[in-house]
């Protein structure tokens, strides 16, 4: 992006303000979001660990 006055390249935005509109403006799906991906490392686990723990019976 470049400054609409000197036609220079933007150093991007220095407020947190300017910086979550730029994250809200980037924000698509959410689908690869932190807390997206942190839950399906933790429902991954809950499933591996729940095989385990029915494939140690004996049925």
């Amino acid at each position: 992006m470049t400054c609409r006055f000197h036609g220079g390249k933007s150093t991007g935005p220095k407020t947190e303000a300017g910086k979550e509109k730029i994250r809200a403006l980037h924000y698509q799906h959410g689908l690869r979001s932190r807390e997206a991906e942190e839950r399906r490392k933790r429902v991954s686990k809950l499933i591996k660990d729940s095989k385990n723990f029915l494939g140690s019976f004996e049925w």
